[in-house]
């Protein structure tokens, strides 16, 4: 007998699910499309950034005396740090002359450091007025807290060839921010590479490095710096060359570059086309025309190709 309400009541509940799956669907399909206009579209083109390889002068700081007596003159270790710190960087990398000498050059130092043995109320290093005297050797027991009060590096870039600077920094950095103070005993420096790491001078240069690196790359100008590769063979018709640099060198697709004729020394290049990369290997890449108005019908192999500082910021990669 209660057949028929049962039945009614199951055709009323599929109905309204019936009205409402279109209704459900229909806004999960709109919000997607939203979804996908609202997403930025990755530009068509970017400034493009290679890496610039770079030697590295070797860096000299002034040899002073540590309070127990030890001589400090650190300055083969100072150089790794510094030369790890450029290569951690974002678009500078080190060479080794002898294997690849380098039209550009890194060079600068450590201009003053100075370090405060609180107990021992005297202070050891270098500033503007040479190294910090000290007075014989009065810490030979106990222990003394060593705090990094000071310390300013300089470094600029500059063409081996020329002489020209293209990039320059200066850090007086901050140190009393970094809270770089360490408690020691006198045995606990036996060499300088113990100055250099257990006081906190290595891990002090490492942030100023990075801070300099980082001043250097966000210059205005450094799109200006030179870097240059070679066409290694060209396809007119289709509008395609491929020139000797890739991924491994920071080269990467949608990058814009200018191609100028293979000049001789003392000489003027002659433009030729600019040119867009369309895919990157390792260590050649594969370009296109930048615009239609460029042609690759004059490019040659051996022609130079150089970065295109664009006049309107498209990013980096």
């Amino acid at each position: 007998m209660n057949f028929p309400v049962t039945l009614s009541f199951n055709w009323r509940m599929l109905l309204a699910l019936f009205l409402l799956l279109p209704h459900t669907e229909a806004d999960a399909f709109g919000k997607k499309q939203e979804d996908e206009e609202d997403k930025p579209k990755a530009p068509e083109f970017i400034q493009a950034k290679p890496y610039r390889l770079v030697q590295l002068a070797h860096v000299t700081t002034p040899a002073f005396t540590f309070p127990n007596g030890v001589r400090a003159d650190f300055n083969a270790d100072l150089n790794k740090i510094i030369d790890s710190q450029i290569n951690g960087s974002r678009w500078f990398r080190t060479v080794e002359v002898a294997a690849t000498p380098s039209r550009l050059v890194v060079t600068g130092g450590i201009t003053s450091l100075e370090l405060d043995a609180l107990q021992l109320n005297l202070k050891v290093g270098w500033n503007d007025n040479g190294v910090i005297p000290m007075p014989g050797v009065p810490w030979a027991n106990g222990e003394v807290d060593f705090r990094l009060s000071k310390m300013s590096m300089d470094f600029k870039v500059y063409d081996r060839l020329t002489g020209q600077t293209y990039l320059a920094s200066y850090t007086d950095e901050n140190l009393s921010n970094l809270k770089i103070q360490v408690r020691l005993r006198a045995s606990d420096i036996t060499a300088a590479v113990d100055i250099l790491y257990k006081t906190g001078i290595a891990e002090a240069v490492r942030r100023a490095t990075a801070d300099i690196m980082t001043s250097l790359e966000n210059h205005a100008h450094f799109d200006y710096v030179p870097w240059e590769a070679s066409v290694l063979s060209v396809d007119p018709e289709h509008g395609r060359l491929v020139f000797n640099a890739g991924l491994a060198g920071g080269v990467a697709a949608r990058q814009v570059y200018s191609v100028y004729a293979s000049c001789q020394p003392g000489g003027e290049c002659r433009f030729l086309a600019d040119a867009k990369v369309e895919s990157a290997g390792a260590f050649q890449s594969e370009a296109g025309a930048f615009t239609a108005n460029d042609s690759f019908q004059r490019v040659r192999a051996g022609d130079k190709v150089y970065v295109k500082p664009l006049a309107v910021s498209t990013g980096a990669p």
